[in-house]
């Protein structure tokens, strides 16, 4: 189980750790938006404009604009709900709002992609990631400023709602390179039975808990997203289903040795919420108490869920939900569009005339050449394709990766069903480039700091990506690879000796200036601390002090009381004893 990716939770001994990757995650936020933004200065045309409005760049999006207003065929539809309910938080009309949204959702496609290649392995590699997802020639042509479409959700929600369960499962699952080196070396049924054997006791926690309640919200959380998703896209219901069935077999094939049960329960964490809905999310909450390991009663509750009768009675119920609704026809109803089969239309006999379906027609399904879909992941042939054979090595080392091969198909598979798919391509790309370069980089200067390497993974990539675009005018030159081969060759093989201390020296350089103009900053933090710290002994003395006072005030009242009790009862007596007879 070696060469894991780090799981961490939010403590204080991490705090560090959050902090440095919300910083890295603004940085690839703002350089995408500036990136977006230098398309504005050609929309100061006034010819652009109606009145103070910006005229919308499609079609479609004047459809959802309708919708947002309450007329038109997309009344009600989520994405002309989500257009007028921005419209109505922000004060404005929802044209506005489809115009800048497009720019502003693909900057957060870009921090998803950021966070999926943090949680494959680098946090400063996924800069890189995610400006190559959202500059992929494919996926910016859908998403410039006034193109408010479907477009935007395909590929924001299939990253987003896989991100959860493919964090867990490299967490508590083993590599598929470890997999397959143990059945290929071992003997056959023998090297099976150490990998999946069930020896150790089902509930051994010395890997670490799968029914941590953190990753049951996230995973609770991220099957209501699924399960909400499937309205905006007619793609959306297949891809769920995919992420359920795959995450089941992983937990069945990958799972550690004796632990098969409790992960088996845990991927019901997700898949339950994203068949069923946010009524089956209480499943979630079964499972935070089943995962609590000090309580006595705890335990035998997990042990009762991990028994193989309950488990498969739950699986069942996961398959009738798998099952439920028209699915199959509606998968053969989608495959018949994109695959263009032709339909015979009027007329009889050898002259019947023979039409294609509507789908052929349209421009953004018409079938495209391999060169092309590749030109649409990167404007670099070569590079897409080192991208993609990238990205099976990240498989291998990764399990988590397997919740992205969907995206990968569909984007290969713009070859049959049109050029509307080529965007999904995009983040598989960008992923097979960043990860192995990292990785090659980390193998080769093996001294540098795994987060410097990282940098310079990034700026690598970025810098190659703005040479080529300024020089080449987007397209690889042979004298440009010829020249950054060359370059690596000279500098390992001649100037490594001379120039490694130079970037020491730099280096130690900045990171001294760094530290002392972060002085100030830490010295404020300490003094608020202090002063925090000072003030919290002062309030919980101030209020010790006035609780005293106050049990002080109640019993001293409860004895006078008590006092003039006893002497009204005395009195009335002495009074009764002078009315005697």
């Amino acid at each position: 189980m070696t060469d894991k990716p780090v799981s961490v939770y939010f403590t204080a001994e991490n705090r560090t750790f959050w902090l440095h990757g919300l910083f890295w995650g603004l940085v690839t936020l703002g350089l995408a938006f500036a990136l977006r933004m230098l398309e504005w200065p050609c929309w100061q045309n006034p010819e652009y404009r109606l009145g103070s409005e910006w005229l919308l760049a499609t079609h479609d999006a004047y459809h959802w604009v309708a919708g947002a207003e309450g007329f038109g065929h997309a009344v009600g539809h989520p994405m002309a709900v989500m257009l007028r309910g921005m419209a109505d938080l922000l004060g404005t009309y929802p044209a506005a709002v489809a115009f800048w949204f497009p720019a502003l959702l693909s900057c957060f496609v870009a921090v998803i992609v950021y966070a999926w290649v943090w949680a494959l392995g680098s946090m400063e590699a996924g800069v890189a990631a995610g400006l190559l997802t959202s500059l992929a020639p494919g996926f910016l042509a859908r998403t410039l400023l006034g193109y408010y479409d479907t477009d935007l959700v395909t590929l924001f929600f299939p990253l987003l709602m896989t991100l959860a369960p493919a964090c867990w499962a490299m967490r508590y699952m083993l590599l598929p390179q470890l997999i397959l080196k143990k059945l290929i070396v071992g003997s056959g049924l023998a090297a099976a039975r150490r990998l999946w054997g069930s020896s150790l006791a089902e509930q051994d926690l010395r890997l670490g808990n799968p029914l941590r309640w953190q990753w049951v919200v996230l995973l609770g959380v991220s099957g209501v997203i699924s399960w909400w998703t499937q309205e905006w896209h007619s793609v959306f219901p297949y891809l769920t289903r995919y992420n359920v069935c795959l995450l089941a077999f992983m937990s069945l094939v990958m799972a550690p040795r004796g632990r098969r049960n409790l992960l088996l329960l845990g991927s019901l964490a997700y898949a339950l919420p994203t068949l069923g809905g946010p009524l089956f999310f209480g499943f979630s909450a079964l499972l935070m108490t089943a995962g609590w390991t000090r309580a006595r009663q705890m335990y035998r509750l997990r042990q009762w869920l991990c028994r193989p009768w309950v488990l498969i009675l739950l699986w069942l119920g996961v398959g009738s939900l798998f099952l439920s609704g028209e699915l199959l026809q509606t998968i053969t109803h989608q495959l018949s569009l994109y695959m263009k089969k032709a339909e015979v239309s009027g007329g009889s006999g050898a002259l019947a005339l023979i039409y294609p379906p509507a789908g052929q027609a349209l421009t953004e399904v018409q079938d495209l050449g391999l060169l092309a879909v590749l030109a649409y992941f990167h404007p670099w042939h070569e590079a897409a394709a080192l991208g993609l054979l990238g990205f099976v090595w990240v498989i291998f080392r990764r399990p988590g990766a397997l919740f992205l091969l969907p995206l990968a198909a569909l984007g290969l598979l713009s070859t049959k069903m049109g050029g509307r798919m080529v965007m999904f391509g995009a983040p598989i790309v960008a992923v097979g480039l960043t990860l192995p370069l990292y990785w090659m980089l980390q193998r080769l200067l093996r001294k540098l700091r795994p987060n410097v390497t990282g940098i310079l993974t990034s700026a690598l990539l970025l810098a190659l990506l703005g040479f080529a675009l300024h020089v080449g005018g987007g397209q690889l030159r042979l004298y440009m690879l010829l020249g950054a081969a060359a370059g690596c060759v000279l500098y390992f093989w001649a100037f490594r000796g001379i120039f490694r201390p130079l970037w020491g020296f730099w280096t130690g350089a900045a990171a001294s200036m760094a530290a002392l103009l972060a002085r100030p900053a830490r010295f404020a933090l300490k003094t608020a601390k202090k002063i925090g710290r000072f003030l919290k002994k002062h309030f919980h003395f101030l209020r010790r002090c006035a609780t005293m006072k106050l049990y002080r005030w109640r019993f001293h009242r409860m004895q006078r009381s008590s006092e003039e009790g006893k002497g009204r009862n005395v009195r009335a007596k002495e009074k009764e004893d002078r009315q005697a007879p």
